[in-house]
């Protein structure tokens, strides 16, 4: 079967050298543009390549690599952020333990450490605020501060809060 162009007319098989052949259009055709009917005017044939070239592809590739190695990145960025999140998230809930801890206590002024398991640290400050307008009362400064080690950085978190004790004398 012969192919058929938009004129009517039958396309030529020209055969180039052992066997490869490529498709020529006939001379004249009213749907060709000003370039390919001066081509043709001039004897000359045009052929259509169709693919990519591999320079084509290496750019292709290298926009590729590039736009996945940032996608890498924030993906990267994004997950060490929800990490930070959750160590910062579990220091305020130790913190919090720990003052309410403070509140069945009596209170004495002065500090206290210890280590709370899973790699954070705490730490209790009491300090003497001043007296209560009622008797045998003291307002006190309570200090809870949870520390860990993270990225080669300590980082740490402090709740700071007063309440009513007895005085000491």
């Amino acid at each position: 079967m012969i192919p058929i162009d938009d004129c009517g007319r039958d396309w030529i098989w020209k055969s180039k050298e052992e066997g490869a052949s490529f498709l020529v259009m006939p001379r004249a055709c009213h749907s060709h543009d000003k370039r390919s009917k001066k081509l043709l005017s001039l004897g000359l044939e045009e052929h259509h390549a169709t693919g990519f070239t591999l320079l084509e592809v290496l750019v292709a590739l290298v926009i590729a690599a590039l736009a996945l190695a940032v996608l890498f990145g924030a993906v990267s960025g994004g997950l060490q952020t929800v990490q930070d999140a959750d160590l910062t998230q579990q220091a305020v809930s130790r913190a919090r333990s720990h003052l309410e801890g403070l509140a069945g206590t009596i209170l004495t002024p002065g500090v206290q450490n210890g280590d709370d398991g899973g790699g954070f640290h705490w730490q209790t400050q009491i300090s003497f605020a001043t007296a209560a307008p009622a008797p045998k009362l003291a307002l006190y400064n309570l200090a809870v501060t949870i520390s860990w080690a993270e990225s080669g950085h300590t980082r740490q978190v402090r709740l700071d809060s007063q309440r009513l004790g007895p005085m000491l004398r």
